[in-house]
Protein backbone atom coordinates (compact mmCIF):
# COMPACT_ATOMS: atom_id res chain seq x y z
CA UNK A 1 0.00 0.00 0.00
CA UNK A 2 1.51 3.33 -1.03
CA UNK A 3 1.89 6.05 1.55
CA UNK A 4 -0.59 8.90 1.03
CA UNK A 5 0.53 12.49 1.42
CA UNK A 6 -3.04 13.50 2.22
CA UNK A 7 -4.97 11.94 5.09
CA UNK A 8 -6.72 9.43 2.85
CA UNK A 9 -5.63 5.96 1.73
CA UNK A 10 -4.48 5.42 -1.83
CA UNK A 11 -6.05 2.01 -2.45
CA UNK A 12 -8.36 1.87 -5.43
CA UNK A 13 -12.03 1.37 -4.70
CA UNK A 14 -14.03 -0.05 -7.59
CA UNK A 15 -17.27 0.24 -5.62
CA UNK A 16 -16.89 3.93 -4.83
CA UNK A 17 -19.16 5.13 -7.61
CA UNK A 18 -22.02 3.38 -9.35
CA UNK A 19 -21.76 2.83 -13.07
CA UNK A 20 -23.71 5.77 -14.36
CA UNK A 21 -25.82 5.08 -17.44
CA UNK A 22 -28.15 8.06 -17.14
CA UNK A 23 -28.98 10.64 -19.75
CA UNK A 24 -26.61 13.40 -20.78
CA UNK A 25 -28.83 15.73 -18.73
CA UNK A 26 -28.41 13.85 -15.44
CA UNK A 27 -24.73 13.15 -16.07
CA UNK A 28 -24.07 16.85 -16.60
CA UNK A 29 -25.60 17.74 -13.26
CA UNK A 30 -23.81 14.84 -11.59
CA UNK A 31 -20.47 16.23 -12.73
CA UNK A 32 -21.54 19.78 -11.81
CA UNK A 33 -22.41 18.62 -8.28
CA UNK A 34 -18.93 17.10 -7.92
CA UNK A 35 -17.23 20.32 -9.03
CA UNK A 36 -19.41 22.43 -6.76
CA UNK A 37 -18.72 20.13 -3.78
CA UNK A 38 -15.00 20.84 -4.15
CA UNK A 39 -15.78 24.54 -4.57
CA UNK A 40 -17.63 24.56 -1.27
CA UNK A 41 -14.44 23.33 0.42
CA UNK A 42 -12.35 26.28 -0.72
CA UNK A 43 -15.15 28.76 0.07
CA UNK A 44 -15.51 27.79 3.75
CA UNK A 45 -12.56 29.91 4.99
CA UNK A 46 -12.85 32.59 2.29
CA UNK A 47 -16.38 33.86 1.71
CA UNK A 48 -19.74 33.32 3.38
CA UNK A 49 -21.63 34.64 0.36
CA UNK A 50 -19.71 32.42 -2.05
CA UNK A 51 -20.21 29.41 0.23
CA UNK A 52 -23.97 30.02 0.42
CA UNK A 53 -24.21 30.27 -3.36
CA UNK A 54 -22.06 27.21 -4.02
CA UNK A 55 -23.77 24.97 -1.48
CA UNK A 56 -27.17 26.04 -2.83
CA UNK A 57 -26.13 25.28 -6.41
CA UNK A 58 -24.65 21.98 -5.24
CA UNK A 59 -27.99 20.96 -3.72
CA UNK A 60 -29.87 21.89 -6.91
CA UNK A 61 -27.44 19.97 -9.13
CA UNK A 62 -27.56 17.01 -6.77
CA UNK A 63 -31.35 16.89 -7.14
CA UNK A 64 -31.29 17.31 -10.94
CA UNK A 65 -28.67 14.57 -11.25
CA UNK A 66 -31.14 12.04 -9.90
CA UNK A 67 -28.96 11.21 -6.88
CA UNK A 68 -32.00 11.60 -4.63
CA UNK A 69 -33.24 8.26 -6.01
CA UNK A 70 -30.30 6.62 -4.21
CA UNK A 71 -30.96 8.47 -0.95
CA UNK A 72 -32.88 5.62 0.78
CA UNK A 73 -30.03 3.23 0.05
CA UNK A 74 -27.48 5.81 1.23
CA UNK A 75 -29.30 6.24 4.52
CA UNK A 76 -29.45 2.48 5.02
CA UNK A 77 -25.73 2.08 4.30
CA UNK A 78 -24.45 5.20 6.02
CA UNK A 79 -25.46 5.49 9.66
CA UNK A 80 -23.99 8.99 9.96
CA UNK A 81 -26.22 10.31 7.17
CA UNK A 82 -29.19 8.73 8.96
CA UNK A 83 -28.11 10.18 12.33
CA UNK A 84 -27.82 13.71 10.90
CA UNK A 85 -31.32 13.44 9.44
CA UNK A 86 -32.53 12.19 12.82
CA UNK A 87 -30.94 15.22 14.51
CA UNK A 88 -32.79 17.53 12.16
CA UNK A 89 -35.92 15.49 12.88
CA UNK A 90 -35.54 16.28 16.60
CA UNK A 91 -35.40 19.98 15.72
CA UNK A 92 -38.49 19.59 13.53
CA UNK A 93 -40.30 17.93 16.42
CA UNK A 94 -39.32 20.86 18.63
CA UNK A 95 -40.94 23.19 16.11
CA UNK A 96 -44.37 21.73 16.90
CA UNK A 97 -44.60 23.29 20.36
CA UNK A 98 -43.58 26.40 22.27
CA UNK A 99 -44.57 30.05 22.09
CA UNK A 100 -42.06 31.21 19.48
CA UNK A 101 -43.26 32.91 16.30
CA UNK A 102 -43.24 31.11 12.96
CA UNK A 103 -40.49 33.50 11.90
CA UNK A 104 -38.23 32.55 14.82
CA UNK A 105 -38.95 28.84 14.35
CA UNK A 106 -38.24 28.94 10.63
CA UNK A 107 -35.06 30.94 11.21
CA UNK A 108 -33.79 28.41 13.72
CA UNK A 109 -34.53 25.46 11.43
CA UNK A 110 -32.72 27.19 8.58
CA UNK A 111 -29.71 27.72 10.82
CA UNK A 112 -29.38 23.97 11.31
CA UNK A 113 -29.61 23.05 7.62
CA UNK A 114 -26.09 21.60 7.74
CA UNK A 115 -27.63 18.36 9.04
CA UNK A 116 -29.49 18.08 5.71
CA UNK A 117 -26.31 18.59 3.69
CA UNK A 118 -24.62 15.49 5.09
CA UNK A 119 -26.72 12.85 3.24
CA UNK A 120 -26.17 14.78 -0.01
CA UNK A 121 -22.42 15.09 0.48
CA UNK A 122 -21.81 11.46 1.43
CA UNK A 123 -23.23 10.33 -1.92
CA UNK A 124 -20.80 12.60 -3.78
CA UNK A 125 -17.76 11.94 -1.62
CA UNK A 126 -17.84 8.17 -2.08
CA UNK A 127 -15.19 8.90 -4.70
CA UNK A 128 -11.77 8.82 -3.04
CA UNK A 129 -10.15 11.21 -5.51
CA UNK A 130 -12.94 13.72 -4.98
CA UNK A 131 -12.40 13.50 -1.22
CA UNK A 132 -8.76 14.34 -1.76
CA UNK A 133 -9.68 17.31 -3.94
CA UNK A 134 -12.22 18.52 -1.38
CA UNK A 135 -9.63 18.44 1.40
CA UNK A 136 -7.00 20.12 -0.77
CA UNK A 137 -9.48 22.85 -1.68
CA UNK A 138 -10.21 23.58 1.98
CA UNK A 139 -6.52 23.61 2.89
CA UNK A 140 -5.79 25.97 -0.02
CA UNK A 141 -8.53 28.31 1.21
CA UNK A 142 -7.10 28.42 4.74
CA UNK A 143 -3.61 29.02 3.31
CA UNK A 144 -4.90 32.05 1.40
CA UNK A 145 -6.63 33.28 4.57
CA UNK A 146 -3.37 33.04 6.55
CA UNK A 147 -1.27 34.79 3.92
CA UNK A 148 -3.79 37.63 3.58
CA UNK A 149 -3.84 38.02 7.37
CA UNK A 150 -0.07 38.52 7.37
CA UNK A 151 -0.50 40.92 4.45
CA UNK A 152 -2.83 43.05 6.54
CA UNK A 153 -0.35 43.06 9.39
CA UNK A 154 2.64 43.98 7.21
CA UNK A 155 1.00 46.55 4.94
CA UNK A 156 -1.50 48.02 7.44
CA UNK A 157 -4.65 47.93 5.34
CA UNK A 158 -7.94 46.06 5.72
CA UNK A 159 -8.75 43.49 3.06
CA UNK A 160 -11.97 42.09 4.47
CA UNK A 161 -13.36 42.56 7.97
CA UNK A 162 -12.22 45.59 9.95
CA UNK A 163 -9.10 44.65 11.90
CA UNK A 164 -8.92 47.07 14.81
CA UNK A 165 -7.63 44.41 17.20
CA UNK A 166 -7.36 41.25 15.04
CA UNK A 167 -5.92 40.78 11.59
CA UNK A 168 -8.90 38.75 10.43
CA UNK A 169 -9.89 38.61 6.77
CA UNK A 170 -13.17 36.93 5.87
CA UNK A 171 -14.20 35.33 9.19
CA UNK A 172 -14.42 36.60 12.75
CA UNK A 173 -11.66 35.67 15.18
CA UNK A 174 -13.61 32.71 16.57
CA UNK A 175 -13.95 30.92 13.24
CA UNK A 176 -10.53 32.12 12.05
CA UNK A 177 -8.85 30.53 15.07
CA UNK A 178 -10.87 27.32 14.81
CA UNK A 179 -9.93 26.88 11.14
CA UNK A 180 -6.26 27.48 11.99
CA UNK A 181 -6.36 24.76 14.64
CA UNK A 182 -7.87 22.20 12.28
CA UNK A 183 -5.43 23.23 9.54
CA UNK A 184 -2.46 22.54 11.84
CA UNK A 185 -3.98 19.18 12.81
CA UNK A 186 -4.32 18.04 9.19
CA UNK A 187 -0.82 19.22 8.25
CA UNK A 188 0.64 17.41 11.25
CA UNK A 189 -0.85 14.10 10.10
CA UNK A 190 0.36 14.64 6.56
CA UNK A 191 3.90 15.24 7.83
CA UNK A 192 3.71 12.17 10.08
CA UNK A 193 2.66 10.11 7.04
CA UNK A 194 5.89 11.07 5.27
CA UNK A 195 4.67 13.74 2.87
CA UNK A 196 7.27 14.79 0.33
CA UNK A 197 6.19 18.38 0.92
CA UNK A 198 6.82 18.18 4.65
CA UNK A 199 9.28 21.11 4.78
CA UNK A 200 6.72 23.38 3.15
CA UNK A 201 4.08 22.00 5.51
CA UNK A 202 6.29 22.66 8.54
CA UNK A 203 6.59 26.25 7.33
CA UNK A 204 2.81 26.59 6.99
CA UNK A 205 2.33 25.16 10.50
CA UNK A 206 4.74 27.81 11.82
CA UNK A 207 2.86 30.56 9.97
CA UNK A 208 -0.51 29.29 11.21
CA UNK A 209 0.66 29.09 14.84
CA UNK A 210 2.24 32.55 14.65
CA UNK A 211 -0.97 33.93 13.19
CA UNK A 212 -3.10 32.43 15.94
CA UNK A 213 -0.76 33.37 18.80
CA UNK A 214 0.24 36.91 17.82
CA UNK A 215 -2.30 38.34 15.37
CA UNK A 216 -5.66 36.78 16.35
CA UNK A 217 -7.29 37.03 19.78
CA UNK A 218 -9.66 34.08 19.48
CA UNK A 219 -9.64 32.00 22.65
CA UNK A 220 -11.79 29.35 20.98
CA UNK A 221 -8.99 28.63 18.52
CA UNK A 222 -6.53 28.26 21.37
CA UNK A 223 -8.85 25.83 23.17
CA UNK A 224 -9.48 23.74 20.06
CA UNK A 225 -5.78 23.71 19.16
CA UNK A 226 -4.88 22.36 22.61
CA UNK A 227 -7.48 19.61 22.35
CA UNK A 228 -6.39 18.66 18.84
CA UNK A 229 -2.76 18.48 19.99
CA UNK A 230 -3.81 15.97 22.65
CA UNK A 231 -5.89 14.04 20.11
CA UNK A 232 -3.00 13.93 17.65
CA UNK A 233 -0.61 12.65 20.31
CA UNK A 234 -3.11 9.98 21.34
CA UNK A 235 -3.70 8.92 17.73
CA UNK A 236 0.03 8.58 17.08
CA UNK A 237 1.34 7.33 20.44
CA UNK A 238 -1.76 6.22 22.34
CA UNK A 239 -1.67 6.69 26.13
CA UNK A 240 1.97 7.67 26.43
CA UNK A 241 1.17 10.30 23.80
CA UNK A 242 -1.21 11.94 26.28
CA UNK A 243 1.69 12.42 28.67
CA UNK A 244 3.85 13.83 25.87
CA UNK A 245 1.01 16.13 24.87
CA UNK A 246 0.58 17.50 28.40
CA UNK A 247 4.28 18.29 28.61
CA UNK A 248 4.26 19.88 25.15
CA UNK A 249 1.24 22.06 25.92
CA UNK A 250 2.53 23.11 29.33
CA UNK A 251 5.91 24.17 27.99
CA UNK A 252 4.48 25.62 24.79
CA UNK A 253 1.77 27.77 26.36
CA UNK A 254 4.13 28.83 29.13
CA UNK A 255 6.67 30.08 26.60
CA UNK A 256 4.07 31.75 24.39
CA UNK A 257 2.52 33.53 27.38
CA UNK A 258 5.87 35.17 28.06
CA UNK A 259 6.27 36.60 24.56
CA UNK A 260 2.76 37.11 23.18
CA UNK A 261 0.79 40.24 24.20
CA UNK A 262 -2.28 38.69 22.57
CA UNK A 263 -2.21 35.64 24.86
CA UNK A 264 -1.58 37.77 27.95
CA UNK A 265 -4.51 40.03 27.06
CA UNK A 266 -6.91 37.12 26.54
CA UNK A 267 -5.86 35.44 29.80
CA UNK A 268 -6.40 38.72 31.65
CA UNK A 269 -9.76 39.16 29.96
CA UNK A 270 -10.83 35.70 31.12
CA UNK A 271 -9.80 36.51 34.68
CA UNK A 272 -11.76 39.76 34.53
CA UNK A 273 -14.83 37.91 33.30
CA UNK A 274 -14.66 35.47 36.19
CA UNK A 275 -14.14 38.29 38.70
CA UNK A 276 -17.02 40.37 37.32
CA UNK A 277 -19.38 37.41 37.31
CA UNK A 278 -18.46 35.72 40.58
CA UNK A 279 -16.73 38.46 42.60
CA UNK A 280 -18.17 40.23 45.63
CA UNK A 281 -19.68 42.95 43.45
CA UNK A 282 -21.24 41.54 40.30
CA UNK A 283 -20.57 43.61 37.16
CA UNK A 284 -21.46 43.27 33.50
CA UNK A 285 -18.33 42.44 31.55
CA UNK A 286 -17.59 43.68 28.04
CA UNK A 287 -17.76 40.05 26.94
CA UNK A 288 -21.02 39.03 28.62
CA UNK A 289 -20.67 35.34 27.80
CA UNK A 290 -20.94 34.24 31.45
CA UNK A 291 -24.06 36.38 31.87
CA UNK A 292 -25.60 34.62 28.85
CA UNK A 293 -24.81 31.28 30.48
CA UNK A 294 -26.44 32.32 33.75
CA UNK A 295 -29.74 33.41 32.25
CA UNK A 296 -29.81 30.50 29.80
CA UNK A 297 -29.50 28.11 32.75
CA UNK A 298 -32.40 29.91 34.46
CA UNK A 299 -34.56 29.33 31.39
CA UNK A 300 -33.53 25.68 31.26
CA UNK A 301 -34.53 25.20 34.91
CA UNK A 302 -38.02 26.43 33.98
CA UNK A 303 -38.31 23.98 31.04
CA UNK A 304 -35.82 21.19 31.81
CA UNK A 305 -37.17 18.32 29.72
CA UNK A 306 -38.55 19.66 26.44
CA UNK A 307 -37.49 23.31 26.45
CA UNK A 308 -39.22 26.24 24.80
CA UNK A 309 -39.41 24.71 21.34
CA UNK A 310 -37.19 25.16 18.29
CA UNK A 311 -36.62 28.91 17.84
CA UNK A 312 -37.84 29.57 21.38
CA UNK A 313 -34.54 30.93 22.65
CA UNK A 314 -35.10 34.44 21.25
CA UNK A 315 -38.40 35.07 23.03
CA UNK A 316 -37.44 33.27 26.23
CA UNK A 317 -34.21 35.22 26.60
CA UNK A 318 -35.85 38.55 25.72
CA UNK A 319 -38.42 37.97 28.45
CA UNK A 320 -35.94 37.05 31.18
CA UNK A 321 -33.54 39.82 30.13
CA UNK A 322 -36.30 42.44 30.31
CA UNK A 323 -37.34 41.15 33.74
CA UNK A 324 -33.77 41.48 35.05
CA UNK A 325 -32.90 44.73 33.28
CA UNK A 326 -30.07 43.34 31.11
CA UNK A 327 -29.61 43.46 27.32
CA UNK A 328 -31.00 40.56 25.29
CA UNK A 329 -29.01 38.31 22.98
CA UNK A 330 -29.80 35.97 20.11
CA UNK A 331 -26.90 33.63 20.90
CA UNK A 332 -25.79 32.32 24.32
CA UNK A 333 -22.35 31.38 22.89
CA UNK A 334 -22.74 27.71 23.73
CA UNK A 335 -24.38 25.22 21.36
CA UNK A 336 -25.27 22.91 24.21
CA UNK A 337 -27.05 25.64 26.17
CA UNK A 338 -28.80 26.90 23.04
CA UNK A 339 -30.17 23.42 22.29
CA UNK A 340 -31.09 22.85 25.94
CA UNK A 341 -33.13 26.06 26.01
CA UNK A 342 -34.98 25.05 22.85
CA UNK A 343 -35.32 21.27 23.32
CA UNK A 344 -34.61 20.68 26.99
CA UNK A 345 -32.29 17.84 27.95
CA UNK A 346 -33.20 16.07 24.68
CA UNK A 347 -31.32 18.67 22.62
CA UNK A 348 -27.75 18.39 23.93
CA UNK A 349 -28.19 14.65 24.55
CA UNK A 350 -29.17 14.12 20.90
CA UNK A 351 -26.17 16.14 19.74
CA UNK A 352 -23.80 14.24 22.02
CA UNK A 353 -25.27 10.98 20.75
CA UNK A 354 -24.49 12.11 17.20
CA UNK A 355 -20.90 12.92 18.18
CA UNK A 356 -20.61 9.55 19.90
CA UNK A 357 -21.90 7.75 16.81
CA UNK A 358 -19.40 9.63 14.64
CA UNK A 359 -16.58 8.67 16.99
CA UNK A 360 -17.52 4.98 17.04
CA UNK A 361 -18.26 4.81 13.33
CA UNK A 362 -14.88 6.38 12.57
CA UNK A 363 -13.26 3.10 13.65
CA UNK A 364 -14.82 1.49 10.56
CA UNK A 365 -12.86 3.84 8.31
CA UNK A 366 -9.33 3.32 7.00
CA UNK A 367 -6.77 4.55 9.51
CA UNK A 368 -5.95 7.95 8.06
CA UNK A 369 -9.59 8.80 7.40
CA UNK A 370 -10.37 7.68 10.95
CA UNK A 371 -7.89 10.25 12.27
CA UNK A 372 -9.48 13.02 10.24
CA UNK A 373 -13.00 12.03 11.32
CA UNK A 374 -11.98 12.09 14.97
CA UNK A 375 -10.43 15.52 14.45
CA UNK A 376 -13.70 16.85 13.04
CA UNK A 377 -15.66 15.53 16.03
CA UNK A 378 -13.25 17.03 18.58
CA UNK A 379 -13.05 20.35 16.75
CA UNK A 380 -16.80 20.88 16.75
CA UNK A 381 -17.58 19.24 20.09
CA UNK A 382 -15.01 21.36 21.96
CA UNK A 383 -15.76 24.55 20.05
CA UNK A 384 -19.47 24.19 20.82
CA UNK A 385 -18.72 24.41 24.55
CA UNK A 386 -18.08 28.15 24.25
CA UNK A 387 -19.75 29.03 20.94
CA UNK A 388 -22.91 28.15 19.04
CA UNK A 389 -20.94 26.82 16.08
CA UNK A 390 -23.70 24.76 14.49
CA UNK A 391 -26.13 27.67 14.77
CA UNK A 392 -23.68 29.87 12.87
CA UNK A 393 -23.25 29.48 9.12
CA UNK A 394 -19.51 28.80 8.77
CA UNK A 395 -19.23 26.53 11.82
CA UNK A 396 -22.26 24.56 10.69
CA UNK A 397 -21.02 24.28 7.11
CA UNK A 398 -17.60 23.14 8.33
CA UNK A 399 -19.29 20.38 10.33
CA UNK A 400 -21.63 19.33 7.50
CA UNK A 401 -18.96 19.45 4.81
CA UNK A 402 -16.32 17.43 6.62
CA UNK A 403 -18.83 14.97 8.05
CA UNK A 404 -20.04 14.27 4.52
CA UNK A 405 -16.51 14.20 3.12
CA UNK A 406 -15.01 11.80 5.65
CA UNK A 407 -17.97 9.49 6.17
CA UNK A 408 -18.57 9.33 2.44
CA UNK A 409 -15.91 6.61 2.62
CA UNK A 410 -18.15 4.33 4.68
CA UNK A 411 -19.72 2.32 1.84
CA UNK A 412 -16.30 1.99 0.22
CA UNK A 413 -14.72 0.81 3.47
CA UNK A 414 -17.56 -1.68 3.98
CA UNK A 415 -17.18 -3.01 0.43
CA UNK A 416 -13.44 -3.55 0.89
CA UNK A 417 -13.98 -5.28 4.24
CA UNK A 418 -16.61 -7.56 2.69
CA UNK A 419 -14.31 -8.40 -0.21
CA UNK A 420 -11.55 -9.37 2.20
CA UNK A 421 -13.83 -11.75 4.13
CA UNK A 422 -15.17 -13.54 1.05
CA UNK A 423 -13.52 -16.90 0.32
CA UNK A 424 -11.36 -17.12 -2.75
CA UNK A 425 -13.01 -18.59 -5.82
CA UNK A 426 -11.85 -22.06 -6.97
CA UNK A 427 -9.05 -22.12 -9.50
CA UNK A 428 -11.39 -23.57 -12.09
CA UNK A 429 -13.74 -20.63 -11.77
CA UNK A 430 -10.86 -18.19 -11.98
CA UNK A 431 -9.63 -19.81 -15.17
CA UNK A 432 -13.11 -19.71 -16.63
Amino acid sequence: MATATLPFPTWENPAALPNRKGSAFTNFFHQAARVLAVGVGISIPLSTSMAEILVGLFAVCWLLSGEFLNLPATIRQNRIAAACLAMFGVLLLGATYGASSWHDTGKALAKYREFLYVPLLVTVFQDQKLRQLGLRAFMAGVTVMILLSYGEFLFKFDIGLLSSTDFVIFKDRIIHGLLLAFYVFVLSHQIAEGSKYRWLQWGMIALALGNGMFLIQGRTGHLVLSILVMLFMWQRFRYRGLAYGMVLLTLGWGAIYQVSPVIKKRVQMTMNQLHDQFGEEKKRNEDARLEFYEYSLRIIRQNPWFGTGTGGFLKAYRDIAAHNGVPATEDPHSEYLLLAVQLGACGPLALLALYGMQWLTAFRLPQTERWLAQGVVFTIASGCLVNSLLYGFTGGLFFGYFTGLVFGALPAASAVAAARTQPEAPLKSQAA
